[in-house]
């Protein structure tokens, strides 16, 4: 029954954003941390719930999991190969939920200087991975060329995924990228 009711209740009920649902899951382990079993059960709930994400906000919510509960030690019953494959896990995705902070990128700029994505000051980047080839690419460039022309405020970090400089540089002279 419980079970049931914790299902519902994250799955269902509430909107799924880590914004609720995150708040949510500390306010039911206070509660449960009382009683060991519920604890338990609880976590273990929480865990098998959103291991499999279905999304950036719930893999972030898995994040919050593991690193409040399992790998600070919240979670004495686990056992330490369990814990070392979590860890691994979720270091894996930790860098791409929604509002982590981007593992640096040093790349080359079309005049042969190297620049990193840690290099850029802003509080709006996009880092934008492209291939002059591909379709989608063309229309998002010329998107986001226009979204940086016009607001000075957002940063674009874009990252050409193929090897030919040659070909980079007439694409970005073409459609006179910035």
């Amino acid at each position: 029954i419980i079970n049931e009711k914790l299902e519902y209740f994250f799955n269902r009920l509430l909107t799924q954003k880590s914004d609720s649902i995150i708040p949510e899951i500390q306010k039911l382990t206070a509660k449960t941390k009382v009683n060991d079993e519920s604890y338990r059960f609880v976590l273990s709930f929480l865990l098998t719930n959103y291991r499999n994400a279905k999304n950036n906000e719930t893999e972030k919510v898995l994040v919050y999991i593991a690193d409040s509960y399992y790998l600070n030690g919240n979670a004495p019953w686990v056992d330490k190969r369990f814990l070392s494959l979590l860890e691994k896990r979720i270091n894996s995705i930790r860098t791409s939920v929604v509002g982590a902070k981007a593992a640096d990128l040093i790349m080359q700029t079309p005049e042969g200087e190297k620049i990193s994505l840690s290099s850029v000051k802003s509080d709006k980047t996009i880092v934008y991975f492209w291939s002059p080839d591909c379709n989608q690419c063309k229309k998002e460039n010329n998107l986001l060329n226009e979204l940086y022309t016009k607001n000075k405020d957002i940063k674009v970090f874009a990252v050409y995924t193929h090897a030919d400089k040659a070909v980079w540089i007439d694409y970005i002279e073409k459609n006179k990228l910035n």
